[in-house]
């Protein structure tokens, strides 16, 4: 049944991909394996009554690097709250096999939150041209927050902040 849902709500947000995606907007379903082997299903978060942060990234991105670290320590601060936090891995030349949860990119530049490698058709469905990318889908399955390619590293962490009601302080 899941992979039915899936296959449907798949079609659906290929017919509405030719606009951008906006806030407000249901977000299209997704499924990937992580480095660890799990399957994580965008719509079972969102049942299960989680809100997902998904951060588009990528090794040789700088901007990456320096932003990786304030969404961990996001992450830390949030505790025991209902939001996941994914490490979306686009357009990484290494392949699949070396990317594993003891080896580069993942160790070297994301170390609490769960890597899902090979997501450039995630990237691509939800109109992802840079990274870092970032969308935050609520439990109702809309999207709460889409990530300018533009601004701060603590402009971007306050933002998310307040989006998922974090307190910085």
């Amino acid at each position: 049944m899941r992979l039915i849902v899936f296959i449907v709500s798949s079609l659906l947000a290929q017919l509405a991909a030719a606009e951008p995606l906006k806030v407000g907007q249901i977000a299209p379903n997704w499924m990937l394996t992580g480095l660890d082997n799990e399957t994580v299903l965008l719509y079972d978060e969102a049942e299960s009554g989680n809100t997902t942060v998904m951060v588009f990234w990528t090794s040789w991105c700088h901007s990456c690097q320096v932003l990786l670290p304030g969404i961990e320590k996001l992450k830390k601060r949030a505790g025991e709250r209902p939001i996941k936090f994914y490490a979306l891995n686009i357009w990484d030349e290494s392949s699949e096999d070396e990317q594993t949860a003891e080896t580069p990119p993942a160790k070297k530049h994301v170390t609490s939150l769960k890597v899902l490698p090979k997501a450039e058709n995630v990237a691509e469905r939800f109109n992802v041209k840079g990274t870092p990318g970032i969308i935050v889908v609520g439990p109702d399955k809309q999207i709460k927050y889409i990530r300018q390619q533009v601004g701060t590293k603590s402009g971007v962490i306050d933002q998310l902040a307040s989006v998922l009601n974090i307190s910085m302080q």
